[in-house]
């Protein structure tokens, strides 16, 4: 098998969590699920090499598809629900998943395991598996489903009772969404905006939101000389919409500034919020202000082990042209190998802020603040 083969052969060090023997084992398998499969189902299959190596950076990419299923998940604690949806399926919004065409929901959450990269951390699956679980082609990859245009989604009510809906999938541009809150928090009102801040001045916070690294040269100068006019302000930067790019710019136009500015550099100063969508370059920043500056880190950890195989590089496949993404490099930013970036203060998720609207990390913040 070509991606046996070439996928070794490419990887910085493909057995860095699978052995060579589990890994040809595991080929076998998948290559018997192929020859069986419909053909929607080969690009699942294949996740299930690349999830065993185990490197988030190393994955089949899945085919572009604007069907969904429409609802979306998120995990608070143990606990899957929807936090926004379409009319069709507006019912739902709040709910815990329980089951899909009868499939429990843990299941469902075993199966997905097995696509999603084995040896990050928990954070990371949280972040990608509700996304896979609303994909009809890998509920029908994964045997859950059996037809791509409808499943049955069961739901449970906070008081036990069991909601059943029929749902076909949609595209997202063309579905009329409702969220979980009637307005959203502040974090989440910029998903859109590569590098955004904002001044709050009864807190004294410049408030940054660091989504992507697009232009960040010309966009930090702007914060720091705005800094440097509010010299006894804090300074926030939230990273947990950021799922990387190119971390020496990141350490280029941030973390050198702030080490050239000590009274800015101190850890009830300074503070960085990190979530489980913080990822490759985006944690390799995290943890480079948790070891270069004296940042307060807030939030939960990141999706990523802080030193692990990174560089993504990638081949095609020559008949089915999936392309295939491989980590060309190890990256160590921690001295211990840790497992996770930990926060100095983790601050998890829950369902009776995010329904109201309210950022946990925001308003522990502001708590701080006016303390």
């Amino acid at each position: 098998m070509y991606f046996a083969r070439e996928l070794p052969r490419r990887h910085a060090n493909a057995f860095h969590h699978i052995s060579r023997s589990e890994f040809d084992q595991l080929v076998g398998k998948v290559d018997q699920l192929i020859q069986r499969s419909d053909s929607v189902d080969i690009p699942v299959q294949f996740l299930k090499i690349t999830a065993a190596v185990g490197d988030a950076h190393t994955s089949v990419q899945l085919p572009l598809t604007k069907a969904r299923f429409p609802v979306r998940l998120y995990w608070f604690g143990e606990e899957l629900r929807v936090i926004r949806a379409t009319t069709a399926a507006q019912s739902a919004i709040g709910l815990r998943l329980s089951a899909i065409n009868q499939t429990p929901l843990s299941d469902i959450v075993a199966r997905v395991r097995e696509i999603i990269s084995q040896d990050e951390t928990p954070w990371y699956f949280e972040d990608r598996s509700p996304y896979l679980i609303i994909r009809p082609d890998v509920l029908h990859a994964l045997g859950i489903i059996d037809d791509l245009k409808q499943a049955q989604f069961a739901f449970t009510t906070d008081d036990g009772a069991v909601v059943n809906l029929t749902l076909a999938p949609v595209a997202d541009q063309i579905a009329d969404w409702h969220d979980a809150y009637s307005s959203p928090p502040l974090y989440l009102q910029h998903n859109g905006d590569a590098f955004w801040f904002t001044a709050l001045p009864d807190a004294k916070i410049i408030y940054v939101i660091f989504n992507h690294y697009d232009w960040l040269f010309f966009k930090a100068r702007k914060l720091f000389s705005f800094l440097d006019n509010h010299a006894d302000w804090k300074l926030v930067i939230d990273m947990r919409g950021n799922g990387g790019g190119d971390y020496h710019v990141g350490h280029w136009c941030l973390i050198k500034p702030i080490l050239r500015r000590p009274a800015l550099n101190r850890h009830d100063r300074l503070f960085v919020i990190t979530g489980r969508a913080t990822f490759s370059a985006a944690m390799s920043n995290a943890a480079q202000f948790r070891t270069e500056t004296n940042a307060t880190l807030l939030g939960e950890p990141p999706g990523e082990v802080p030193n692990s195989y990174q560089e993504r590089k990638w081949f095609f496949l020559p008949y089915s042209h999936l392309q295939v993404n491989y980590s060309a490099r190890h990256y160590k930013f921690l001295s211990t190998d840790v497992r996770t970036l930990m926060p100095d203060r983790e601050i998890d998720p829950n369902w009776s802020d995010y329904r109201a609207g309210v950022d946990p990390v925001f308003k522990y913040l502001m708590s701080s603040a006016t303390e």
